[in-house]
């Protein structure tokens, strides 16, 4: 019972004990929070001044009358004094640095005596007793408020909104509860039309779109106030709009119709923006694609020796032309890219993932599979005629594929010069390469040779002596590659018949594939020319 009868008043000994409890420190000068509320005090006595390095005091649910005895708390920045018996707000004159007070739930009938917190930013005052527009009329003398909490009060003058129109930096009003709600015609938009510094009204925020759509209508209803002595235009102000409203003048349909016109150019400005945007998105990841295409390009045999800048060109090429028809979404797991018997268009770089060779749903070539990084279809490039696939092409996982196409490659060869020469000299190295190394291109047949008929004495076109004397299972081929630039006339190469003797004498030899696809070819020639001929019936006889 001694200990309940003590804690009745407020005195240091029940602070201190307070702060033993909370694990705060027993120096009253060192704690800058102070936790006194629910505690049924009803007066705020001097010892509260010992803790002189408070900022923050909670006095929230006791019966104080009256705020006082806080002439030493002049660092104090937040006080709440929620839920008490006060009836104004006097006692605060030695706390200037009050950034916040709540107020809420007592028995205020006028806000006074703060007029001289010039960093106060918050103000708490709901359920309180405010009826009119003078209990508010103190606030034109704060113009430092930002955030307003009215409500649940007894307000229903609409002259209120004229004091807060007057508060140049109100950010934040809350009027629910309050019979002027319903007094004031287009509430919401009247308010916000008044007060243009609002962000955040009642229950919902105070977006840019929502400000400009309700300036809009405003002005629109508010026109023939904006006209001048002299005939000139002027502002829209809270008091000629406010005019407006009371004498019937505003006009309903004209502000309606404002605030359509200026949704629609927000929506078009939405749009635009969102363009701009996805354009800008699009553009990044081009830039992105290039980068790592350009990282790729200069393994291909063909590109050996290319310079920069055109390399550079043919990652942009490449980088805009996906294989997949959705730009965004690229080939999912166990899609086609190829299917057997599909031309190829050029060359595929694999810019991410992996794909199979496959014949029948099996895999062939030995399993072989491309991944990041990696291109396949250089001899489309190559080549005169259009090649076919030998397999389907599948991706193993998700996978993007570009491709670089012959006429993409003609025209920016076309820009710099000295390319074609380049490209054509690496051109043979490349198919040699690809036809004799094990690797995935086998797949795609060369273009075989076109042999010419010689038309005899006879008239009957028979076969050319070099046609008949050269049949071996190796495959010659000519190719037309590139269009020269000097001239519309394609530029022929051939790979002329070579006896396969000598041939041999420029393969690998150490390649033991080499004997092993070569050695048969050798055993099943045929000598069909004239020479072979008369020595085979001379040994007939």
């Amino acid at each position: 019972w001694s200990r309940i009868s003590t804690m009745v008043d407020m005195t240091l000994d029940a602070i201190q004990q307070i702060t033993k409890e909370l694990k705060q420190y027993q120096t009253p000068s060192l704690n800058d929070k102070l936790y006194l509320h629910f505690k049924g005090w009803k007066k705020i006595e001097p010892c509260i001044n010992e803790y002189d390095g408070v900022k923050a005091l909670w006095l929230e649910g006791n019966a104080l009358s009256k705020i006082e005895n806080l002439d030493r708390l002049a660092s104090l920045r937040c006080l709440y004094v929620q839920q008490n018996c006060l009836e104004d707000l006097s006692g605060l004159e030695n706390c200037p640095e009050l950034d916040a007070i709540n107020c809420s739930n007592n028995s205020i009938r006028q806000i006074s005596h703060i007029a001289h917190l010039q960093r106060l930013n918050t103000l708490q005052i709901a359920n309180n007793k405010l009826t009119d527009a003078s209990d508010v009329e103190h606030l034109r003398l704060c113009p430092s408020i930002g955030v307003l909490d009215l409500q649940n009060n007894k307000l229903e003058d609409p002259a209120v909104l004229e004091v807060l129109a007057d508060m140049p930096n109100l950010r934040v009003l809350q009027m629910q509860g309050n019979p002027v709600t319903r007094k004031i015609a287009h509430y919401r938009k009247t308010v916000i039309a008044r007060c243009r510094q609002l962000t955040y009204l009642d229950d919902r925020p105070v977006f840019e779109d929502e400000r400009r759509t309700t300036t809009a209508w405003a002005r629109g209803g508010a026109a023939h106030k904006l006209v001048g002595e002299d005939g000139s235009k002027g502002e829209l102000t809270a008091v000629l709009l406010q005019e407006a409203l009371q004498d019937g003048t505003f006009d309903k349909n004209a502000a309606h119709e404002a605030e359509k016109e200026e949704r629609a150019a927000i929506r078009a400005e939405k749009e635009e923006k969102e363009r701009r945007n996805r354009e800008a998105f699009q553009e990044m990841m081009l830039d992105a694609r290039v980068r790592r295409i350009k990282q790729i390009l200069p393994n291909v045999r063909l590109f050996k020796g290319i310079a920069e800048d055109m390399l550079e060109e043919l990652s942009y090429k490449v980088a805009a032309n996906p294989v997949h028809k959705n730009e965004i979404v690229g080939f999912a797991k166990e899609e086609e890219v190829l299917r057997e018997g599909d031309v190829l268009q050029g060359l595929y770089v694999l810019l991410k993932g992996r794909v199979q060779f496959c014949k029948d749903g099996k895999p062939c070539f030995g399993g072989a599979r491309l991944a990041t990084g990696q291109y396949f279809g250089e001899v489309a490039l190559c080549t005169a005629k259009d090649q076919q696939t030998t397999a389907d092409v599948v991706c193993t996982e998700y996978s993007d594929v570009y491709l670089l196409t012959k006429e993409d490659l003609l025209q920016v060869a076309e820009i710099f010069d000295g390319s074609l020469e380049v490209l054509q000299a690496n051109r043979a190295s490349s198919l040699r390469c690809q036809w004799f190394e094990c690797r995935p291109w086998r797949s795609y047949e060369l273009v075989s040779s076109q042999r010419s008929a010689v038309k005899r004495e006879g008239g009957a076109d028979e076969e050319s002596s070099d046609d008949r004397s050269n049949k071996i299972t190796v495959t010659y081929a000519s190719f037309v590659l590139l269009s020269s630039s000097r001239s519309s006339s394609p530029i022929l190469f051939s790979l002329f018949p070579i006896p396969p003797l000598l041939l041999l004498l420029f393969l690998h030899l150490s390649h033991p594939l080499t004997w092993l696809l070569f050695i048969p070819s050798l055993l099943t020639l045929r000598c069909s020319g004239p020479r072979c001929s008369a020595r085979a019936a001379g040994q007939a006889e």
